[in-house]
């Protein structure tokens, strides 16, 4: 029996989902290892196999590029309905945890609620206590949450972490891990690695994608109120329609009866206008329901004692369920929001996108297909009206003790087949008064969108602290997108240098990690 697969027909979405942003970073960690003239193959392929299925407007387009080039590498990596991609599997652990989260609410909101009310008719069920437990305290978490983000607004520098984020992250891992942990030992060694990087995507320790995964569980939050307020609603009315409930209020601070009905009065304005009396208790009411625990409930007439509970209702709905509602449709929009604004400006993905619309550099042995689509013969010209476009021109820093041995034709060799372009050279790592000079003549330079930062360090030679020090000064120097372009060099033979050993850069991508730098790209400079 043939097995089903995917539709490549249909076209690639405008905006992108948190899953396609898994199998992205999935499907770019496979290609860590692979030589760059190799993926320039590839990924050239894919662009001139696929185009005709954009538009013109998506010709010119990032999201669609890459939208483009994930569909091709899906198909190809889970080729079938029954192989699971990493985002399929981080899609339905969202869909397993947003499911849980809201039954989870629900029962606890039930269990609340029926033990609130276990009436035994000898004390009457103050409203005060069901008030500041199931009312006030829900807007006493919504105040915290919107003091959270002014803080964060504040200090972006060093925000505190959410609320959200301490209560629902591990749990959102979990779910991540038990749906996955079959399907990690079902695909292939070499595969295992890279999808664990994509799931530690979900941990939103990683600055690549900034707070956008904070939105799903924010979603998540509300989802877990929004099942809570209707659980409590429920027990409410249940044990209202089952039990002869009596309600009343006490306090030893001195309150009055007509302080309270100021009160309620204020609390009810947003239903008062639409129900008519009885929707809130009226003076009377609200005396004849006060406690006094020396004297009882024996005296106090039965009509007092329940007129309490449309208002207790009413509250539940328009304080309780209603904000949560509104609140978890703002993080749907807000969610959308931040995919939409989502940019893809990191080097691996800049890189993947000159690699597809700039021509290969030398033709191959293999028969060109035929048609000017398919083709990719070397005098064709390089698109300039595509992203990513053309070789990305970088103002190259070069240390001092090999700057002599590299000179521009040289840089640019070895550059190539990084699509990069080198063009103003500058001695660093002179000395202190040195450096500082190249440093304030960096921040005072105007940068284009397209330049980038470049260094060329002797990767053969651990990275020092005080090399990672000059990393951070340099981040702080240039615009905090601009990509900075790191080239190792292998140890030095002669006159020329053997390729850079995998140990060597294994030990320079441990220590460039620490520094938490999204946009700092590290690779091989090959003779």
């Amino acid at each position: 029996m043939k097995k089903a697969t995917r539709n490549k027909t249909l076209p690639p979405p405008v905006i992108w989902d948190y899953p396609q942003l898994v199998d992205l970073e999935y499907c770019l960690n496979q290609d860590r290892d692979i030589p760059e003239a190799q993926l320039h193959q590839r990924d050239r392929r894919i662009f001139l196999d696929r185009q005709e299925s954009l538009t013109e407007a998506a010709k010119g387009d990032q999201r669609s590029l890459l939208r483009l080039w994930l569909s091709s590498r899906i198909d190809d990596d889970f080729a079938t309905l029954e192989e699971k991609s990493p985002g399929t599997i981080v899609a339905e652990a969202l869909h397993l945890v947003r499911t849980l989260a809201t039954f989870t609410g629900l029962l606890i909101g039930l269990i609340c609620g029926f033990s609130f009310f276990a009436y035994t008719g000898e004390t009457p069920i103050n409203v005060l206590q069901f008030l500041l437990l199931f009312i006030a305290s829900q807007h006493l978490l919504i105040a915290a949450l919107f003091f959270t983000w002014l803080i964060r607004r504040l200090t972006p520098k060093h925000p505190p972490p959410t609320f959200y984020s301490l209560a629902f992250k591990s749990v959102l891992i979990r779910a991540v891990n038990l749906l996955n942990r079959r399907w990690l030992r079902q695909i292939a060694a070499d595969k295992r690695g890279a999808a664990q990087h994509a799931f530690g995507i979900l941990r939103m320790h990683s600055a690549r994608y900034a707070g956008l995964f904070y939105w799903p569980l924010f979603g998540m939050a509300q989802l877990f109120a929004v099942g809570f307020n209707i659980g409590l609603l429920i027990a409410t009315l249940i044990k209202l329609a089952t039990s002869d409930l009596a309600f009343g209020w006490q306090s030893t601070i001195g309150v009055s009866a007509a302080v309270l009905e100021r009160v309620t009065q204020l609390v009810a304005l947003p239903w008062s206008w639409l129900f008519a009396a009885g929707s809130v208790p009226s003076l009377a009411e609200i005396e004849g329901s006060r406690i006094i625990l020396k004297d009882g409930i024996h005296h106090l007439a039965n009509q007092d004692l329940v007129a309490w509970w449309p208002f207790l209702v009413l509250c539940l709905l328009v304080y309780g369920l209603l904000p949560r509602l509104a609140l978890l449709f703002l993080g749907q929009v807000m969610a959308r929001r931040s995919l939409a604004r989502l940019t893809f400006t990191t080097p691996p993905c800049q890189a993947l996108l000159r690699r597809m619309v700039t021509p290969l550099l030398s033709t191959q042995a293999s028969p060109e297909p035929q048609g000017p689509t398919t083709s990719d013969r070397t005098d064709l010209p390089t698109p300039q009206n595509q992203p990513g476009g053309d070789f990305q021109p970088i103002v190259l820093l070069i240390p001092d003790d090999i700057f002599d041995l590299y000179p521009h034709d040289k840089l640019a060799e070895l550059l190539a087949p990084q699509l990069l372009a080198p063009g103003e050279r500058h001695r660093f790592l002179v000395g202190y008064d040195e450096d500082q000079k190249l440093y304030r003549q960096l921040a005072e330079r105007i940068w284009s969108d397209q330049e980038a930062l470049g260094i060329v360090m002797e990767g053969w030679m651990p990275p020092l602290v005080d090399f990672l020090a000059v990393l951070r000064t340099l981040r702080r120097t240039i615009p905090p997108q601009s990509i900075i372009h790191l080239g190792l060099l292998g140890k030095p033979v002669g006159s020329t240098t053997t390729p850079l050993s995998a140990g060597d850069r294994k030990v320079w991508e441990r220590k460039i990690a620490s520094l938490a730098d999204p946009y700092l790209h590290l690779f091989s400079l090959s003779p």
